[in-house]
């Protein structure tokens, strides 16, 4: 350390140059050449550190933090993510065009035009459940979400099981999605530029440009998730409106919010499985948490994510399953049920019907946006899990795990993907 040019070292106030004895009398400060390391907590005998002093004050609140690192030392910035950040990223991996897209007919085999219904309480199911969450991270803002709440509330062997089973959910979507854009791509191409490309390498190259995206810093990733995230809400939002100004196929109704509208009366499992399938729609909204460490006052924000993901992409949902039912109408729901059997999206014959031919193309790009968003988001949440507990040495092959001057986890995401 010497020959680097340090001149004095002390966990905790080498930067500072203050000392505990400045509680009891006054001392000079004579803060250190090189700010080395401070030891932010102990856990299971481990002192857990954060390298060249780019930590966040959680008693002095958001200031622009910034550190002299590295033997040239060159000063570097640490950008928090803002609120509406947050939410961005958290709406982003909902994937909003993109559930609604795939889901609505599922949810339609199931419950006939009372799908709407199930939307509703899954939001309100959904709803609780962000309470919980958000009440944990209140009090244990960390990268490492319900891994770190399982930790501190079940003990380290629980704590460890519940990270990776969350790891392997997270993970589990990133070949289904890359999949996805991929055979998109592939369709886009070929019906509109007779270009026939294989999916897989339309999957290939999203996967490294996802890839260098979240290598240029959360911030980064995070704008490029709000971009496409109003571009996605934003079409589909102006497509609903269409078809309630036209009054759909048989005038405005809200046929969708009628329990007793299932495809047989009184079919209350069908409206169970409905309820699955828009659950399914939510998840997601949960991945707040796991920005913890890199947003601007996280007690306060992170919180406001998760209540504004749910309540928010919610309505998106409920305004959607209502649209769709009053596109149709409700008496064609056997036709339509029956059409979807075929391999039919109910979508594409609503924007075929209320925007035209050339709507399908519009369709294809907004899907591709959301899968991209959705893909970006997902994996920003799935490596910072996985940082949280290599920080503690519960994924040994990612030791080596830190956050770089951008608060960009390094190094590990090459191995998670």
């Amino acid at each position: 350390m010497k020959s680097y040019g340090a001149t004095h070292v002390e966990p905790g106030n080498g930067f500072t140059g203050t000392t505990p004895l400045a509680t009891v009398q006054e001392t000079a400060e004579l803060p250190a050449v090189l700010y080395l390391s401070e030891i932010s907590h102990m856990h299971n005998g481990r002192g857990h550190v954060f390298g060249g002093g780019l930590y966040v004050d959680r008693v002095r609140g958001h200031y622009d933090l910034k550190a002299r690192v590295g033997k040239n030392l060159a000063e570097r910035s640490v950008e928090l993510i803002p609120d509406e950040g947050a939410v961005a990223a958290t709406c982003a991996l909902m994937g909003p065009a993109t559930s609604i897209y795939f889901n609505t007919g599922l949810g339609l085999q199931s419950a006939g035009n009372a799908f709407g219904f199930a939307f509703l309480v899954a939001m309100v199911a959904m709803f609780f459940v962000a309470y919980v969450i958000a009440q944990f991270a209140r009090r244990l803002p960390s990268s490492g979400f319900a891994y770190t709440f399982s930790v501190n509330g079940l003990g380290s062997r629980l704590g460890f099981l519940t990270g990776w089973l969350l790891v392997g959910g997270y993970a589990m979507l990133s070949p289904m999605l890359l999949a996805a854009i991929g055979y998109f791509l592939h369709l886009f191409f070929t019906l509109y530029f007779g270009l026939n490309i294989a999916w897989g390498l339309f999957s290939i190259v999203v996967g490294i440009l996802i890839f260098l995206l979240t290598c240029m810093g959360v911030n980064q990733s995070v704008r490029v998730a709000l971009v496409m995230l109003v571009i996605e809400v934003v079409v589909m939002l102006a497509f609903f409106v269409t078809v309630l100004i036209h009054g759909g196929a048989q005038g405005i109704t809200f046929a969708a919010f009628n329990p007793r509208n299932t495809l047989r009366p009184g079919d209350w499992s069908g409206i169970g499985t409905a309820i699955l399938w828009a659950i399914l729609m939510f998840v997601g909204f949960e991945s707040a948490a796991t920005l913890g460490e890199e947003t601007k006052d996280p007690t306060k924000n992170i919180p406001k994510a998760l209540f504004y993901a749910v309540i928010g992409i919610g309505i998106f949902f409920l305004i959607g399953a209502f649209t769709a039912v009053v596109g149709y109408g409700p008496s064609h729901i056997s036709s339509v049920v029956a059409s979807i059997a075929k391999g039919n999206n109910p979508w594409d014959v609503l924007f075929t019907r209320y925007w035209g031919t050339g709507a399908s193309v519009i369709l294809m790009l907004v899907i591709l946006n959301s899968i991209f968003a959705n893909l970006l988001s997902g994996f920003n949440a799935v490596v910072r899990i996985i940082y949280a507990m290599g920080r503690e040495q519960y994924s040994q092959n990612f030791s080596v795990m830190y956050l770089n001057g951008d608060r960009c986890p390094s190094m590990h995401p090459l191995f998670t993907w």
